[in-house]
């Protein structure tokens, strides 16, 4: 049985978030695009649950979502290699209930 290895999905998981399509995510990593809709469908899966634990009660008639992007340090496109983990683009996802505001 193959198993993709962490790092590599990690990758694909975050190409897929920046807005790539599979099948770029396909020719960049190497990845056939049958285990990449897979691995999506795992994450989307996992992500699902998480919201069902963590958001419950909610009564909204209309949702605004929002991101903020900033940057710890310096900007994502000047890093170099010796630069801290922790520095580059930071986002903040905000959603927000836009009737009640809540």
């Amino acid at each position: 049985m193959n198993i993709l290895p962490i790092e590599k999905q990690v990758a694909v998981i975050q190409m897929l978030c920046e807005g790539l399509y599979i099948r770029s995510v396909n020719r960049l990593t190497g990845v056939h695009r049958d285990t990449i809709g897979q691995l999506l469908l795992k994450v989307g899966a996992g992500c699902a649950a998480l919201q069902d634990r963590m958001f419950f009660g909610l009564s909204t008639e209309q949702i605004q979502i929002d991101e903020l992007w900033a940057f710890i340090g310096k900007n994502q496109r000047r890093l170099k290699p010796t630069d801290a983990p922790e520095r580059g683009d930071a986002y903040t996802f905000i959603a927000l209930d836009a009737v009640g505001k809540a």
